[in-house]
């Protein structure tokens, strides 16, 4: 697993860091970050409230939760998620719990400081001005999902069949958006892949980021998505994870950076629009749907 030390990010060694970045995106597509700076107690209660959520009655969980199956790269799974738009509007009175939304609001303010150095240092990576990601406004653009991950297909409204045996709670899938960060509150269950090697975020208090479908398309393929899936044990108590993901909030047509392009490095995907990209992403792979065709 790579770490990178955000608190060499504004140090000569800058580049070292932007160096290892680049090397985790372009190979794995995941890298998890210490010294972040977000208050151990700001990570310890967000994480807290989402578990107290998820713990309360069927009945009062259905008001606000859905269980999204993931429906590409051949997934399994079901996973409970409390949905909250974070930019460029908030989330409609009654679609979170009151007692969260506070909690969430300061969690994200936290995240999205971090958010904005992990798209320069990206940005840099790729050879790019350090605001080229941040340009796109895709940190205005974004929403948090709180998850619980039940053993097995026991998900609180919809039921999913998996192998005998199995302990997957959620299946391979990929995040469709620019980049997400994430934190979960057991060092057990969320797993990305590494090659043929699967391989578990180990410390609760890192945070976890990974490239989503966009990046890679943004990156002419320099940059690598993530592959992920939760494993579940029947022994501890289900996971439960924070993500707040990154997508561009600005209107016109998507693809690679042109700046990456050249008679020698041509275009890997078509341009789209991101309504185009969302649709394809609820019932495909968006990257084999917009990838140009040998």
């Amino acid at each position: 697993m790579y770490t990178i030390d955000l608190s060499d990010a504004f140090t000569e060694r800058r580049p070292l860091i932007v160096q290892q970045i680049s090397v985790a995106a372009h190979t794995c597509g995941f890298f998890q970050v210490e010294n972040h700076g977000i208050p151990l107690d700001v990570m310890e209660n967000t994480l807290l409230l989402a578990r107290l959520f998820h713990e309360q009655h069927l009945e009062y969980k259905s008001e606000f939760i859905y269980t999204s199956p993931i429906l590409h790269l051949g997934q399994v799974g079901a996973r409970d998620s409390l949905h909250m738009p974070l930019e460029p509007v908030l989330p409609a009175p009654g679609l979170v719990p009151n007692f969260c939304i506070r909690q969430f609001l300061e969690w994200d303010v936290e995240v999205l400081r971090v958010a904005k150095l992990v798209m320069e240092l990206l940005s840099e990576g790729l050879g790019l001005e350090s605001g080229r990601i941040e340009d796109m406004a895709c940190h205005r653009g974004r929403y948090m999902d709180a998850d619980y991950f039940p053993y097995g297909s026991q998900g609180a409204i919809l039921n999913l069949d998996f192998p005998p045996g199995s302990n997957l709670a959620v299946g391979p899938f990929t995040d469709p958006c620019v980049m997400k960060i994430q934190v979960q509150d057991k060092p057990n269950g969320l797993q990305f892949k590494d090659g043929d090697v699967w391989l578990e975020f180990p410390a609760w208090d890192d945070l976890l980021v990974s490239v989503g479908d966009l990046l890679q398309i943004f990156s002419n393929d320099n940059y690598k998505r993530a592959v992920q899936r939760v494993v579940a044990d029947d022994m501890m108590e289900p996971p439960v994870s924070l993500s707040i993901f990154f997508y561009p909030a600005g209107g016109g047509n998507l693809g690679p950076f042109r700046e990456l392009l050249s008679n020698n490095e041509p275009p890997h995907y078509r341009r789209f629009t991101l309504p185009q990209f969302f649709d394809q992403a609820h019932y495909t792979d968006p990257l084999s749907s917009f990838r140009f065709r040998d």
